[in-house]
């Protein structure tokens, strides 16, 4: 027991746990990438770059600099940068889907009052 607590045999413990975390990032941050660029797609489908486009982009731009950060062997800043572009692409979907509820709900609101006039005039 006493082999473990000398200095040289904590070193390469502490080493070896650092390498096995490095990696361990490494999956994690591609997937978040992955996962991200679909949340990319899916606020590109619900009209972001008509309704939301400075937060699209926002997560294009966060999407490629995480990009960027896996080939520099950055896998943290990789990480929480594609964290960031899946929220900014959240919050584009949400946007946009939230301008075309209420779009659908002014021309709701004119077809009532064409149809309440028409009703007017056909009772006079």
């Amino acid at each position: 027991m006493k082999q473990f607590n000398r200095p040289g045999n904590i070193g390469i413990t502490l080493a070896a746990a650092i390498f096995i975390a490095g990696c361990a990032n490494i999956p994690a941050s591609k997937e978040q990438i992955a996962v991200s660029k679909v949340t990319i797609d899916n606020a590109v489908n619900e009209g972001s770059r008509q309704f939301a486009e400075q937060q699209l982009k926002s997560a294009l731009e966060k999407i490629d600099a995480a990009e960027q950060a896996i080939a520099d062997k950055d896998y943290l800043s990789a990480r929480h940068l594609a964290e960031q572009a899946q929220a900014d692409a959240q919050l584009a979907a949400a946007m946009a889907r939230s301008a075309k509820a209420r779009k659908v709900a002014r021309e709701l609101q004119e077809s009532n009052l064409m149809l309440q006039q028409e009703t007017e005039r056909n009772a006079q």
